[in-house]
């Protein structure tokens, strides 16, 4: 970093806050953006109202925006076909809140026809709005309050005393809306004037030309969270939990999707697998796992897995990658005279309950007095200085220079590969993994190592890799069946003469069967946990509860009981008939978005 910059307290103490600042109000040229895409934060990024925004801009980093922040963002004028355009990773509900300020979101009938099940709000300030949407479309008429996107008024109060500031505002400034523009032209505009944007993100993001990169699978995707993968069974003993850091190559593990998703069941290349220890383990598929393996590893194990989907069809292997946790560590020169470790730490202190006191934030970084002489060494200052402070700090190098040339590192349970595995798996698997910057830690190979991976050796490796995937028969027909009632449900031509139900099978376009009319009405059904509901407070599943995006069979299911947790009792339609219910009774998991039959 250039000696200068490091001048400024915002720099050298708070340099998360002051990237945090820029991303959100300095005007960032699109080449720069695209040159430093992996190195920026993409949450305050996507409040940045300066961006060009229009559908190919926004499709353009797709994977890179928190749409969240997207849809509070005030430059964004949102209609219906941009909406579409970009379903179903805009929440409409959450977007119609932007229509108080800018008008940013067009409400028109059109829209509220679409998604009157969203519950689309609408504030009283709108001339557009009509009073009769209300009853016709559901539309919640508010007056207008404030939002996250106008910081209060003591956000500004003792601004100008740093140190003071963010000792307790540090922990909000990590919200967008939080950090106020006049913090941005206190402390962050000057040094853009007197060095440039291209500067100062060179300085911060470019220590030397090599790049190195932290390797995630996608935990988010357009239809929400993407599975992790757990092992089957109800073994509470971890294999990972031993201190052989190995296991025997021949281990096989059965592995099923976890409780933590959303949407429909969908692999990727490269999974998380959920399973306990202490270990860093990822899931690959066969492809990427030949694909690492042309590349420099640390000592590692690829284990076989068996993997059991619910709705899906592929032949494609999986393994689970198991590395060692301080390899980047292991690899560390520890003889070189030139290095310097400190001590870096922040700890958060949260008044009593009740208490009229601040959140604040604390934070250490000075050197040592003492030099670690090896991976053994720090990890046991590392416990050392904790304890001091009662901390979870971190022991770093001004540098990470190197003695031994890999292309993937493991460094605090995160793994690190090269700019050229990263452009390989990047190109090769691509929105299947994402990366990240660790220019942070400086790391450093001898340069004539490190530039034997030349890129004119990773293009021609560059083979798109695609996962053929089928979903079984009986899944397909659910999906069709659901989309075709979503464009049309017709209204079944009523038989039999008006009882009890009458009213809720006309709402909810559905028949209940004679054999639960009859339990419900006698008072048979009784299940432990669950309170059976009024006959006219039973509710339906459109997929406003996010069941029916995971499990398309459960659509158009009525639910009956509910528990104090909120878990639910369904009935679901037959499978061969768009209004008739069955009489099973299912449990809904509200925490896991899983159901069973309750027997």
């Amino acid at each position: 970093m250039n000696d200068s910059l490091k001048n400024y307290p915002i720099i050298s103490k708070y340099p998360d806050i002051f990237l945090n600042a820029i991303c959100i109000y300095a005007t960032i040229p699109l080449d720069i953006l695209e040159e430093y895409k992996y190195d920026l934060p993409w949450t305050p990024l996507s409040a940045n109202s300066n961006f060009p925004f229009d559908l190919d801009f926004i499709k353009k980093y797709e994977f890179f925006w928190d749409f969240r922040e997207l849809t509070n963002n005030q430059a964004i004028k949102w209609n219906l076909a941009l909406i579409e355009s970009l379903k179903p990773r805009i929440d409409v509900r959450e977007l119609s809140f932007n229509n108080k300020q800018g008008r940013t979101l067009e409400i028109t009938e059109e829209l509220l026809r679409k998604h009157s099940k969203k519950k689309l709000v609408a504030w009283t300030d709108n001339p557009d709005i009509k009073p009769e949407w209300k009853e016709l479309y559901g539309l919640e008429i508010k007056e207008p309050i404030q939002y996250k996107g106008e910081p209060r008024e003591d956000y500004r109060i003792g601004i100008e005393n740093l140190d003071e500031y963010m000792r307790y505002r540090y922990g909000d400034f990590r919200v967008p809306g939080l950090i106020v523009p006049e913090f941005f032209d206190l402390y962050c505009k000057p040094i853009l004037e007197v060095y440039g944007l291209e500067q100062v993100f060179e300085n911060l993001f470019r220590p030397n030309d090599q790049r190195w990169f932290f390797w995630n699978p996608i935990r988010k995707d357009e239809y929400g969270l993407v599975p992790s993968f757990e092992e089957t069974g109800d073994d509470m003993e971890s294999p990972f939990d031993k201190m052989n850091p190995f296991l025997e190559p021949s281990r096989l593990f059965k592995l099923k999707a976890g409780s933590l998703k959303e949407g429909r069941e969908r692999i990727k290349h490269v999974l998380e697998v959920d399973i306990p220890g202490r270990q860093v383990l990822l899931l690959v598929s066969e492809p990427v796992r030949d694909t690492l393996l042309d590349f420099r590893l640390p000592d590692c194990r690829f284990y076989p897995v068996t993997m059991v989907y619910k709705s899906l069809k592929t032949n494609i292997p999986y393994y689970i990658l198991h590395l060692r946790n301080h390899s980047l560590w292991d690899s560390f020169d520890f003889d070189s005279k030139e290095v310097e470790f400190r001590f870096e730490a922040k700890k958060t202190k949260y008044p009593d309950f009740g208490s009229q006191e601040k959140i604040e934030y604390f934070f250490w970084n000075y050197p040592l007095d003492k030099q670690p002489k090896s991976t053994e060494d720090i990890y046991e200052f590392t416990r050392k200085e904790n304890n001091k402070f009662d901390v979870s700090g971190n022991i770093l190098p001004h540098c990470f220079e190197l003695k031994i040339d890999l292309d993937l590192y493991v460094y605090n349970s995160k793994i690190i590969v090269s700019e050229f595995l990263k452009t390989t798996l990047d190109k090769k698997f691509l929105n299947h993994s994402t990366f990240y910057s660790a220019s942070s830690l400086k790391i450093k190979i001898a340069d004539d190592k490190y530039r034997n991976y030349s890129k004119s050796d990773v293009d021609k490796k560059l083979i798109s890799e695609n996962i053929k995937v089928e979903l079984t028969k009986e899944a397909q027909y659910y999906i069709e069946k659901m989309e075709r009632l979503q464009l049309e449900d017709k209204p079944f031509q009523r038989i039999s003469g008006e009882d009890e139900f009458s009213e809720a099978e006309r709402k909810f376009n559905v028949i209940f069967p004679k054999e639960f009319k009859s339990k419900y009405l006698s008072k048979k059904i009784k299940i432990p946990g669950f309170r059976l509901m009024a006959i006219d407070k039973f509710c339906i599943e459109l997929g406003d509860y996010h069941y029916a995006n995971t499990y398309p069979e459960v659509y158009k299911s009525v639910v009956i009981a509910s528990a104090d947790g909120g878990d639910t009792i369904h009935l679901l339609l037959e499978k061969d008939s768009d209004y008739m219910l069955s009489s099973k009774l299912y449990h809904f998991y509200h925490e896991t978005g899983e159901y069973e039959l309750v027997e």
